[in-house]
């Protein structure tokens, strides 16, 4: 089973629905809102197999339609070093 984590170097804020990630020290600023905060949020529980599923619920949408999108940003936070996937 694959584990997602935030990275170590981050500092993370939320203001109502809008996740603000800074990499520290320098930066950038990542702004997430809507679907990419939902996916941000969705990818901090359990297990990484499972956030596809939980984004799917959140939507009230099939797995199958929101899957590649979802896996995508993913694999983009993960290439940005603000997640970090482990197992």
């Amino acid at each position: 089973m694959s584990r997602i984590r935030p990275s170590g170097e981050l500092a993370v804020e939320r203001f109502d629905d809008v996740v603000y990630i800074a990499r520290l020290p320098g930066g950038p600023i990542y702004v997430l809102d809507g679907a990419a905060a939902a996916i941000w949020d969705a990818s901090l529980q359990d297990d990484a197999e499972s956030v596809v599923s939980r984004v799917a619920s959140l939507f009230g949408r099939p797995a199958a339609e929101v899957g590649a999108g979802t896996e995508a940003f993913v694999a983009e936070l993960v290439e940005a070093g603000l997640l970090v996937l482990e197992g």
